[in-house]
């Protein structure tokens, strides 16, 4: 039992190593066109709260409690499907969605997108 249990570690110490590897080239890769900010788990976990609950009341309790369950602490909001649209807790909600892959990749491909109207919650 004690073997298996080294094996699994020096296996997920082999992941670590492997993803902030990847990580840091990544983030070497985009640092020239946009600002990347390598944030601890706490700060990840607020980051994806506010990103899955568009209401502000949902952010105060944006602390993460446990490191297990994490996605269930994450949603906050309640979610109905229609089939035109989402409505998030009281929110109306289009997605905009990519309906074909486009033929050439380039940094700022979608920078259009930056131009749209919407109304944004997050702060």
């Amino acid at each position: 039992m004690k073997r298996e249990i080294a094996l699994i570690q020096d296996e997920l110490d082999k992941a670590v190593v492997t993803l902030r590897r990847q990580t840091g080239a990544f983030i070497t890769h985009v640092s020239d066109f946009c600002e990347i900010t390598l944030l601890d788990k706490d700060g990840a976990f607020r980051m994806l709260r506010k990103l899955l609950n568009v209401d502000p009341e949902k952010l105060r309790y944006d602390r993460l409690k446990y490191d297990v369950l994490t996605d269930k602490y994450l949603v906050g909001s309640a979610l109905e499907a229609h089939r035109d649209y989402l409505v998030i807790d009281d929110y109306h909600t289009r997605i905009l969605t990519v309906r074909e892959e486009p033929a050439q990749s380039w940094p700022l491909i979608l920078q259009e997108l930056y131009q749209v109207q919407a109304t944004s919650l997050l702060r």
